[in-house]
This record gives structure tokens, sequence and C-alpha cells, in this order.
């Protein structure tokens, strides 16, 4: 009977232990399946929180890009009339020259500057500083374009090639490219540009369009050029 007992405990005993040992396989299992579906969504979250800056970024990045074009200056009336004018100036400068001279006539143009090149065959004598008088009413009507101009500065640089000159009158390029700039300017100042708004500069061979290393383009470099700056702050005086 005690045997009978003991045995009956022993397999009781051994019977316990193999559900214990099947328990914790089970939950041995059931923790690794959990573990596994809590990354899965630790995941999904990370890559639909990526997904959402992505989204942002761009929406952020297309706001910016909106601002700034609408910040971006319309064509107003005033730049209109203004091109419209300067062709037209363009146009009765190039009625008074020659043919093979047209070419010395030329105009640029940016956002804040408009730059009228005065070639030298157009407007001067090889190595003096007297205006041509077949020049003069071309450069009558330029005086008129830059009277109507409100709110510029007019800067009138004389420039040279780098052959050297030693004349009485003329010692060097600087005085060439000066007096030349001054002429220039006295004849737009004559003709309604107010002195308040004109500058003088001669550069001499120091600022050259082209390199100086031909006869053409030594003859590109001669010029005068006026120069209209903005300037909002001038005071205006026309």
């Amino acid at each position: 009977m005690a045997e009978s007992k003991g045995i009956s405990l022993q397999q009781r005993l051994e019977f316990s232990e193999q559900k214990r040992g099947l328990l914790q396989k089970r939950l041995s299992s059931s923790f690794s399946e959990e573990d596994t579906t809590l990354w899965s969504f630790v995941d999904l979250i990370t890559l639909l929180l990526i997904l959402f800056i992505l989204f942002y970024s761009h929406a952020i990045t297309q706001k910016k890009s909106a601002e700034k074009d609408s910040q971006k200056p319309l064509p107003s009336s005033e730049t209109q009339t203004q091109d419209a004018s300067l062709e037209q100036l363009r146009s009765q400068v190039l009625q008074t020259v020659s043919a093979k001279d047209k070419r010395d006539f030329a105009v640029r143009k940016d956002q804040t500057r408009l730059v009228l090149v005065l070639g030298e065959k157009i407007a001067f004598n090889a190595g003096d500083a007297q205006l041509l008088p077949n020049f003069q009413p071309a450069l009558q009507q330029i005086a008129g374009f830059i009277s109507s101009q409100k709110g510029y500065r007019v800067a009138v640089a004389g420039h040279t090639d780098d052959v050297p000159i030693n004349t009485r009158q003329f010692p060097t390029n600087w005085e060439l490219s000066a007096i030349r700039a001054v002429n220039v300017a006295k004849f737009l100042i004559r003709h309604g540009v107010h002195p308040r708004r004109v500058s003088i500069e001669g550069y001499s061979a120091y600022r050259p369009l082209k390199l100086n290393n031909s006869t053409q383009n030594r003859q590109a470099n001669r010029r005068v050029e006026i120069t209209l700056i903005k300037d909002e702050m001038e005071f205006r005086i026309d």
C-alpha cells in the first residue's frame, strides 16, 4: 500500500515536471511571438514617422518656393515704358550713323543698370577728345532719353586700348579717357541732364571689354560708356 502510494507520488512528480517543462516551452514561445509582433509594430510606426517627415518637408519646401515666386517683381508699366523708349532711342541713334558704324553703338541692360556704349569710331577721331559733329545729333537724342529717366545717376566713363599715347594734350591714356568722358558729360548737361546726376570717370586701358591682342579688339576697347544707375534714394531734381 505504501509502495503503491510511493510509486504514485513519484509518477505524479514526474508528470508535474513534464508539465512544467511544456509550460516553460509554451511561455517561451509565447514571449518570442510577442517580441516579434512588438518589434514589427515598432518598425511600422518608425516607417510611418519617416513618411510623415518626408511629406511635411516637401510641403514646407513647396510653400517657401511659392512665397519666393510671389515676391519676384512683375514687369511694371515703368519698366515696359523704359524698354519701349530704349528701343526707340536705339533706332534713332542707329539712323544717324552710317551702316558700317552701327556696331559702334551698343546697349547693355541688367536689373539696376543701363549702359550705353559709344565706340570711338562714331564719337571721336583717333587720339582726340572732341566730339565729332556728325554724332552730336545722336548724342542729343541720348541726352533727351536720359533726362526722361527719373531716379538714375549717370556715370560717364572713358576707356582706351593699351597703346600708349604721348602728346602735349594727352601725356597718357589716363588724360585721353578722362577728357573724352568730360566732353560727353558736358554735352549731356547742355542738353537737359542735370549736373547733379552726373559723375565722370577715366579708366585708361584698365577696364577693357576684350583682350588687347588684335586691331578689332583694341577698337572695341576705345569707347565711352554712359551708365544709368538706379538710385531710389537720389534726390529727385528733374
